[in-house]
């Protein structure tokens, strides 16, 4: 066991450091994104998906004026749906192209 002196900033702190040390496990989840572009009426959309865990992807999109839609997609049994309410019209009436999109990656 020891004192160490710090100076930060003109302040003096003071460490305690002990040799006492806790193994503690390293927990390391991946963090899985993907893209996927998808033409819905006429137009091309860049869906960003994002896995939370193994029944839910978070996926965001852009409508016509630039405004960001979030949303997310949760599996029950084999089946992905859309768990997210207030969705625009084009997101709720293409939830198949969507879910094609993760069924693909």
């Amino acid at each position: 066991m020891r004192l160490t002196n710090c100076h930060l900033f003109g302040i003096s702190f003071v460490n305690y450091i002990s040799l006492n040390l806790i193994s503690m496990p390293l927990l390391f989840t991946p963090n899985i994104v993907f893209t996927s572009f998808i033409k819905i009426e006429g137009r091309v959309h860049e869906f960003n998906f994002r896995k939370k865990n193994e029944a839910v992807f978070e996926a965001d999109s852009t409508d016509d004026r630039g405004n960001r839609v979030i949303f997310e997609l949760s599996k029950a049994s084999e089946n992905w749906t859309i768990t997210s309410p207030n969705l625009p019209a084009w997101v709720r009436h293409n939830e198949d192209l969507v879910i094609d999109a993760i069924g693909r990656q």
